[in-house]
C-alpha cells in the first residue's frame, strides 16, 4: 500500500499501533469471515533496528510451551524431585535464622527466570534480524501477518525479494506500507495506492 499524504501516513501508522494493542478502531483483519484478534495474528513492524526476540510476550510463550513439556513426560519426575530438594534446603536455611519467614514452592516459570532462559541472538544485521524475527514470532506466537512500515526505505530490492521468498516459504502474510512507491516483484505483489483525498486506487485496474 502506497501512502502519499504524510498526515494520512502517520494517522494509519497510529491506528494500527492501538488496534494491535487492542483497542477496537478502522482495522479489521479476518480469514474467511472470522474476525481475528490483532495482538494474537497480527505484528506491526516499525523499527527495524531494535527488534527483540526476546520481548516478554515471546518468552511468555516459549516458557508455556516448556512448562507443557515437561508436565507431560518423565520430565516430571525430575522436576519433582528437584524441586523437593530446593524445598527442603531453603526450609532448613529458614529454620537457621532467627526469623519467622516463609517461601513458596519452586515453580518452572520462575526456574526458566533464574536461569535466564532466552532464544540465542545469532543475527547479522537488520535484514537477519528481521528473518529470524519473524520466523519466531509465526512458530512461537502464531502470527499470522506482518505489516511491514517503509521496509523499502531500509532494505535493497534483492533483500525485499529474499523477504518475499521467506514469507511465502515460511506461509506467513506480509503487507508493506509505504510513502514511496518501489516495485520489487509484480508478479508477488498486489500493489494499492491510497491518494491524498484517501481514495483507494487499484493498480491492477490501471
Amino acid at each position: 500500500m502506497i501512502i502519499e499524504d504524510p498526515v494520512i501516513f502517520r494517522k494509519m501508522i497510529a491506528d494500527l499501533r492501538y488496534w494491535q494493542n487492542g483497542e477496537d478502531n478502522k482495522w479489521i483483519l479476518s480469514d474467511k469471515g472470522k474476525i481475528l484478534k490483532a495482538d494474537k495474528s497480527c505484528e506491526v513492524i516499525i523499527d527495524y533496528f531494535q527488534l527483540d526476540l526476546n520481548q516478554r510476550k515471546m518468552l511468555s510463550t516459549l516458557y508455556d510451551e516448556m512448562e507443557s513439556v515437561i508436565n507431560v513426560s518423565e520430565l516430571l519426575i525430575k522436576w519433582r524431585s528437584i524441586s523437593a530438594e530446593i524445598q527442603e534446603m531453603l526450609e532448613s536455611a529458614m529454620d537457621a535464622t532467627d526469623y519467622d519467614i516463609i517461601c513458596a514452592e519452586p515453580d518452572l516459570k520462575s526456574l526458566f527466570k533464574m536461569t535466564d532462559v532466552h532464544f540465542r541472538d545469532s543475527s547479522q544485521g537488520e535484514l537477519e534480524r528481521l528473518l529470524e524475527y519473524q520466523q519466531l514470532a509465526s512458530s512461537v506466537k502464531g502470527i499470522q501477518l506482518f505489516i511491514l512500515i517503509n521496509a523499502t526505505t531500509f532494505f535493497g530490492k534483492q533483500e525485499m525479494n529474499y523477504i518475499y521468498e521467506q514469507a511465502k516459504y515460511k506461509k506467513y502474510q506480509l503487507i508493506l506500507l509505504d510513502m514511496q512507491n518501489v516495485e520489487i516483484n509484480r508478479e508477488e505483489e498486489n500493489i494499492m495506492f491510497i491518494d491524498k483525498d484517501c481514495c483507494i486506487i487499484d493498480s491492477n485496474l490501471r
